[in-house]
């Protein structure tokens, strides 16, 4: 059985990493964890004078060898569409110019034993 406890305890971990990751490289955070009924959006920051919605996934391993798979392979087509529904409503909501850049990042992170890989990835949807 999955203890949820344990799994949101992670989730906190790695998207306390994911801003710290932003804060140092220029970004400025907005929100964290925007819930609506359309879905969920990790981390929405600001950099220059685009907006980003961050989806945050991390996986915690044991051994180097252990990851088959990348964390950002995980996000499903539909966890996507939730995303971009979920940024439409946070910009209605803030009542945000249609005419300001918006984009949809994911920050990808692998925590090890040893070391930590934190992978930026720009436009990912």
């Amino acid at each position: 059985m999955i203890n949820l406890g344990n799994r949101k305890k992670r989730g906190n971990k790695g998207e306390d990493l994911a801003v710290r990751y932003l804060t140092s490289n220029g970004y400025h955070v907005i929100e964290r964890n925007y819930l609506k009924r359309e879905g969920e959006i990790d981390i929405v920051a600001k950099k220059d004078s685009v907006v980003i919605f961050i989806e945050v996934k991390s996986r915690f391993i044991k051994q180097e060898d252990e990851l088959l798979e990348p964390p950002e392979s995980t996000i499903s087509n539909s966890k996507i569409a939730k995303i971009r529904k979920t940024a439409t409503a946070f910009i209605k909501e803030k009542k945000l110019s249609p005419d300001e850049e918006y984009r949809c990042d994911v920050i990808s992170i692998i925590i090890g034993k040893n070391k930590t890989k934190i992978k930026h990835i720009k436009y990912a949807f």
